[in-house]
């Protein structure tokens, strides 16, 4: 039985490689790229100076200011330091703070 040409679906070049046909990767693809790209580092690579890094002053006020700058920076916590960066009391995770109104 042969086709007639008219029933046939066509695809203009580049139409499967974008929008809804646009492949994606499983997230646990995702998650396997992360885990062999970690295994070729070394602990060097994924450190920061004291002076780059993003940490808090223990007697910061939570000034919208700051709430700003501390979501810019972008990390899930943040040492807290007294007098010093060297002088690290803790960490402050950051999800906590979206209850803290600068107001208060």
């Amino acid at each position: 039985e042969g086709r007639d040409p008219k029933d046939l679906i066509t695809f203009a070049p580049g139409e499967l490689t974008s929008g809804a046909f646009l492949v994606q990767q499983r997230d646990e693809i995702k998650i396997m790229h992360g885990v062999m790209k970690l295994t070729h580092m070394c602990a060097q690579d994924g450190l920061r100076g004291l002076s780059e890094a993003a940490m808090l002053e223990q007697d910061d006020t939570l000034s919208h200011e700051l709430l700003t700058k501390i979501l810019k920076a972008g990390y899930s916590r943040l040492p807290v330091y007294h007098e010093n960066k060297h002088n690290i009391r803790g960490f402050i995770l950051t999800k906590k703070l979206i209850v803290v109104s600068p107001e208060e």
